[in-house]
């Protein structure tokens, strides 16, 4: 009997999508060969009723139109297909949990966050204190003018690295939608940003000195946390004036150049709440960029795979090589052994 597999709302496999009428696509594990899809009908769960949309003869099974009303901004629904074939009809599919993002721009109750220019390749350590109440449903919603990591509670709030990835920003900005339930707790919390220039503002080119400040100099930070408590009432803990900007152990970065950390100069705490920020920056507010605010659209970028060395070379000049074995994108994980205060390059 054939099964349904990899079934997902347009090019992504979380949760989150970003339009109001999300195309669907699916898989067919059949256990007989030539197998073809004769049918397939889809239905949808809304506020606990499953209703059944029209059964369609097509053999088609990727981004197909969505038969049901339009999501609404924030709605949560589950979606689910069978299908028809050779060996007669499948079982419904596991459901597929679909939640929309913000679909109007009337959605965000935010502003924009521009910490001090500190100079190029530096970043910006950002954070804000905020009091809580026991939440049901706690939502990040966030992007960058430059590249950001987010921590909520000293707790990164995904492995995605690079957000919100590189984009035309004088066109849109690429929004991230994080489910943070369990890193908010009642009663004070932090949230904590680190800002780097990326692709938006830091050197683009292979050439020596590159292309610098492409798309604009000054970064700025987009942040909205929405918390739903059992009642059903919603705070929003937004880019405001209650965050303060300061620096860290991160002394330079650059997708091209590499990155310098002192450990000694990581202020310890920054990112949980009571942390002592009265010597940081004030942070100028802006209105929401006038571009298109654009949802999860594809894969993201996150570890994927713990890689072993698989054996040292050591080159002609005597340097040591670690070979992987295969070529990756990634970060080196190290030890370190040595004296306080050592430099490794």
């Amino acid at each position: 009997m054939s099964k349904i597999s990899r079934f997902r709302a347009e090019h992504v496999y979380d949760q989150f999508v970003e339009v109001a009428a999300p195309r669907l696509s699916w898989q067919v594990v059949a256990d007989t060969g030539n197998w073809i899809q004769q049918a397939y009908q889809l239905r949808i769960e809304r506020g606990g009723v499953w209703v059944e949309a029209e059964k369609v003869a097509s053999p088609d099974q990727v981004l197909l139109a969505w038969p049901f009303a339009p999501l609404a901004s924030r709605e949560i629904v589950n979606v689910s297909v069978r299908v028809w074939g050779p060996d007669g009809e499948s079982e419904w599919s596991e459901p597929l949990l679909i939640e929309a993002g913000l679909l109007e721009r009337s959605d965000w109750k935010t502003g924009l966050v521009q910490p001090p220019r500190l100079g190029d390749d530096k970043v910006s350590y950002l954070r804000a204190e905020f009091a809580a109440p026991k939440v049901a449903k706690a939502r990040l919603y966030i992007t960058a003018q430059g590249v950001y990591k987010a921590r909520i509670n000293g707790v990164e709030v995904s492995e995605d690295r690079m957000s919100p990835g590189w984009t035309s920003y004088s066109h849109r900005l690429r929004y991230q939608i994080y489910d943070v339930t369990a890193l908010v707790k009642s009663g004070s919390n932090a949230a904590a940003v680190q800002l780097a220039d990326g692709w938006y503002a830091g050197r683009l080119g292979w050439w020596k000195g590159g292309l610098r400040h492409n798309y604009g100099e000054k970064l700025g930070l987009i942040f909205q946390l929405e918390l739903t408590d059992e009642a059903g009432n919603v705070a929003y803990v937004t880019s405001d004036a209650q965050w303060k900007a300061g620096m860290g152990g991160i002394l330079e970065t650059s997708i091209y150049d590499g990155e310098t950390f002192d450990a000694n100069q990581e202020p310890e705490g920054w990112d949980a709440a009571g942390f002592d920020d009265s010597s940081w920056s004030a942070v100028e507010i802006a209105p929401l960029p006038d571009v298109r605010l654009v949802g999860p659209q594809s894969a993201r970028i996150k570890v994927v795979q713990d890689l072993e060395v698989a054996r040292y070379l050591t080159s002609p000049s005597g340097k040591k090589i670690a070979d992987l074995g295969q070529v990756i994108t990634g970060h080196l994980r190290l030890t370190l052994k040595g004296a306080p205060g050592s430099t490794v390059t």
